[in-house]
C-alpha cells in the first residue's frame, strides 16, 4: 500500500481546480505541486487542502484558474529536500505546506531547525489554522479490550496523552512519522491489538473503523501550518511577519531586541528558542509579530532590531489564517 510521491512513480496526482466561472482562453492557468507530510490522508494532506480551496476563492474572483499535483513525502524533512532540490532543477510553481505549532504540544522543533536554512528566495507565503480531532482507528473486529499497542505521530500521542492514561494505560505507544502512516500500519497488518491515532480521514482506509471519536485532551486543539514558496504576498492589512535571530550571550541582549518593538508599537504574538546546537546556553529564538515587513513602521523596526543581532533573518510575511 503505497502512500508517497517521487518522480519515478507518483501516487497522488490529484489535480484540483477551483473556479465559479466558465474557463476561457483569456484565462490565466497554472500547476501547482505541492509537498507535504504523507502518505495520504495525514492532517498535512487535510491542511494542504484548505489552502487550495482558500486560494480557489480568491482566483475565482480574478479568473485564475489552477490545478495542483498532491506530492505526500515520507518526513517532514524530505518536504524540505524536495522542495529544494524542485526549485533548483527550475520548477518554480511548486509549494510546501508543513506543521510548526500546536495548541496543546507546542511548535514542531524539526520545522523550526529546518527554517534556520531556508535557502535561495524560499520565504513563508502563508498560513492555516486547522482543527484537529484525533481519533482512535482500529481494524473492523476490534474492541478496546484488544488492542495492545497504539501507533501515531509524536504530537498525535501527545495529544492524546490523559486519554490514553486513562483508557489504556498499559498499551505499547509506538511513535512513527505522520498519524496517517500509522493507520496504514494498522490497514497492512489487519491485527485487532493494534491501533492508531489520526484523522478521520484516515479511518476510510479499507477494513478500518474508528473506535473511539475526539481523544484529544483539550477540545481546542488547533495546529498551524506555515506554506513555503518563492514569492512573498502583498500587504493585505492583516498580516504577520516571522523572524528568526541570536544574540550575544550577555545581561540585556534578548531586552535590547525586544524593546524596539516596544518603541514601535508592534505587537508581538509568538517567540521561543531553540538550542543553536553549538553549545549548552546558547539559543536562538524565533518570533512572530504583527505586520508586513514593507510596511513603513515595521520596516524601520526590523532593520534597528537587526543591528542589535549576532545574526538576523525574516523568514515572510504573509496574511494572517482565518480561524473557525
Amino acid at each position: 500500500m503505497s502512500g508517497w510521491c517521487n518522480e519515478s512513480k507518483p501516487i497522488s496526482i490529484e489535480s484540483i481546480g477551483w473556479g465559479s466561472f466558465k474557463q476561457k482562453k483569456e484565462d490565466i492557468m497554472k500547476q501547482w505541486k505541492v509537498l507535504y507530510l504523507g502518505p495520504k490522508r495525514s492532517f498535512s494532506e487535510i491542511a494542504t487542502k484548505e489552502w487550495i480551496k482558500n486560494r480557489g476563492k480568491k482566483n475565482a474572483e480574478k479568473n485564475v484558474f489552477e490545478t495542483f499535483l498532491l506530492c505526500p513525502q515520507r518526513s517532514i524533512s524530505k518536504v524540505f529536500t524536495t522542495f529544494y532540490d524542485w526549485i533548483a532543477r527550475g520548477i518554480y510553481s511548486a509549494t510546501s505546506i508543513v506543521p510548526v505549532e500546536n495548541s496543546t504540544e507546542g511548535s514542531v522543533n524539526t520545522v523550526l531547525d529546518e527554517l534556520v536554512g531556508l535557502e535561495g528566495k524560499i520565504v513563508v507565503i502563508g498560513e492555516i489554522v486547522l482543527n484537529i480531532r484525533q481519533n482512535l482507528i482500529t481494524t473492523q473486529g476490534a474492541t478496546l479490550q484488544d488492542i495492545k499497542t497504539v501507533y501515531s505521530h509524536p504530537q498525535g500521542i501527545a495529544q492524546t496523552r490523559g486519554w490514553l492514561q486513562k483508557h489504556l494505560p498499559e498499551v505499547e505507544l509506538v511513535e512513527v512519522s505522520s498519524t496517517s502512516k500509522g493507520a496504514q500500519i494498522v490497514a497492512e497488518k489487519k491485527d485487532p491489538t493494534i491501533a492508531a491515532i489520526g484523522s478521520k480521514e484516515a479511518a476510510n482506509l479499507p477494513g478500518l473503523k474508528i473506535l473511539m471519536k475526539n481523544i484529544n485532551d483539550s477540545s481546542n486543539n488547533k495546529t498551524r501550518f506555515i506554506v513555503l514558496g518563492q514569492s512573498m504576498p502583498r500587504p493585505t492589512g492583516h498580516d504577520k511577519t516571522s523572524l528568526t535571530f541570536t544574540i550575544q550571550n550577555e545581561p540585556g541582549s534578548l531586552l535590547r531586541v525586544l524593546e524596539v518593538f516596544d518603541v514601535y508599537n508592534i505587537n508581538m504574538c509568538k517567540m521561543e528558542s531553540r538550542p543553536t546546537k553549538k553549545g549548552l546556553g546558547l539559543y536562538r529564538f524565533f518570533v512572530d509579530i504583527d505586520g508586513h515587513q514593507s510596511d513603513e513602521k515595521l520596516s524601520a523596526a526590523l532593520k534597528i532590531a537587526k543591528e542589535k543581532c549576532q545574526s538576523f533573518k525574516t523568514l515572510g510575511s504573509y496574511p494572517v489564517a482565518e480561524e473557525d
